[in-house]
């Protein structure tokens, strides 16, 4: 809260004006809370998407692999086929919580800011398969795009919005409720007449 934001209440009015405020944060703070349980549902079922598409048979051209002997590539851009699986079980995700500072002192408060969500792979091969690569003979292998592909998909961003939404509003539905049990009895009978009297 600031000054000016309370300032706007008339005078009698300020302490109500306080407590309508304060709810009003605490609410919206609970929604934020409940993002990073969104944050594992959403790196969850993006990772899903990338693993389905790593997991086709190819119906390209055949060729003899170093571990599954003869088998099918893709056929470009179509994401690489489902050779040993090393590339479909390498795909991991991450949830974390960036530092965010506080309104109040302008220090950065742990565990309270912008929620992250990495999905990501560690496996050698998959940037080359991206992107494309030359081969030590010097033939040109084209790229196979599977990540950008995800990263525009009309369907993950509907899936992000609608999660984040879901469960920001659950938060502070849950807020609200925990607020209601904690809220001194006597405050709905008198706070009226406390505010009428100056207090």
């Amino acid at each position: 809260m600031t000054a000016g934001i309370v300032g706007n209440y008339p005078k009698q009015h300020r302490n109500l004006g306080n407590a309508i405020l304060a709810n009003a944060i605490n609410v919206y703070n609970g929604g934020g809370l409940a993002l990073p349980k969104a944050g594992g549902h959403i790196g969850q079922k993006y990772k899903t998407a990338i693993q389905i598409g790593y997991s086709k048979a190819g119906t390209g051209k055949t060729y003899i692999h170093p571990t599954k002997g003869e088998t099918k590539a893709s056929v470009p851009p179509a994401p690489p086929a489902l050779q040993s699986g090393d590339l479909r079980d390498s795909v991991e995700f991450s949830v974390a919580v960036r530092p965010g500072r506080s309104v109040k002192t302008g220090r950065f408060v742990k565990g309270f800011g912008k929620t992250v969500v990495h999905v990501f792979t560690r496996h050698e091969a998959a940037l080359r398969l991206e992107r494309g690569y030359m081969t030590p003979q010097g033939a040109q292998v084209p790229p196979r795009p599977h990540w950008r592909e995800q990263r525009r998909n009309p369907q993950n961003l509907t899936m992000i919005r609608s999660i984040t939404a879901r469960f920001f509003l659950a938060g502070e539905r849950a807020m609200a409720a925990k607020l209601r049990t904690q809220m001194p009895k006597k405050t709905y009978a008198t706070i009226g007449r406390e505010v009428r009297a100056g207090r």
